[in-house]
């Protein structure tokens, strides 16, 4: 078996991208054009071991930039009826679409024998008539309605909002089957293993050192208060204004 179609939506410079894969392919192109980034995506449905993904939790530079601008700019067009449509409890369906959202599919094909079958056999489905085994990951709020609550707290408190601010910590990841969306859990996952070698140029960013400080901001920013986020935010500003 191989992968034979790969979707990324909203994922770093993938805003909607497909590819369809051979059984041996290359990936060539540019620096800073996605190589990385496309193998990178790879790891978030499949198994992956190494330190950085075991957990497969985002964080705000890897959603599409320009989605998440459009999103922000959209809120803070439609602020006043987002208000008024949570006040009186009318439908949210128009902002709530909105939100970015990361999904990742892959497709496999071509099981050779019973025991891959046997892997994929609660993956399978049919795209365009034809059988493959598709599994997806998706990061996603885990409550929409909390987003919006957020955003509306910091247009309160600040007339711009920074990217640097959406709330990614009320997101949440799951891997799934594209046959009936239940949760794939790690022991089957681990039968799809992916191994990637980092490019020298990555090293520095793949240093246990590195990854123990983003750790560390991590935590200390889950941890902070809308009102703190806020502050800190203003500050900021500040600081590079002067």
């Amino acid at each position: 078996m191989y992968i034979k179609r790969v979707a990324i939506s909203n994922y770093r410079n993938f805003r909607d991208f497909h590819v369809e894969l051979k059984q041996f392919s290359i990936v060539i192109g540019e620096n800073d054009v996605g190589k990385t980034n496309f193998l990178e995506a790879l790891k978030l449905p499949l198994y992956a071991n190494d330190f950085s993904f075991s957990r497969k939790v985002l964080k705000i530079t890897d959603i599409n930039t320009d989605v998440l601008k459009e999103f922000i700019d959209t809120f803070k067009e439609k602020k006043d009826e987002i208000v008024g449509a949570l006040s009186d409890g009318s439908s949210l369906d128009f902002i709530i679409e909105n939100i970015p959202i990361i999904k990742v599919e892959v497709a496999f094909s071509d099981a050779k024998n019973s025991y891959e079958r046997a892997m994929l056999k609660n993956f399978i489905t049919e795209v365009d008539d034809e059988v493959c085994y598709v599994i997806c990951y998706e990061f996603a709020p885990r409550r929409p309605i909390q987003v919006i609550e957020f955003m509306i707290t910091m247009l309160d408190e600040n007339e711009e909002v920074s990217e640097n601010l959406f709330p990614i910590d009320l997101y949440d990841y799951r891997v799934y089957s594209a046959q009936n969306e239940k949760r794939i859990v790690n022991k089957n996952l681990s039968m799809f293993k992916v191994s990637t070698i980092s490019a020298d140029r990555d090293d520095f960013s793949e240093s246990d050192n590195r990854k123990s400080n983003k750790m560390v901001s991590d935590l200390l920013h889950r941890n902070l208060s809308n009102s703190d986020k806020s502050s800190i935010h203003n500050a900021y500003k500040i600081f590079l204004i002067q």
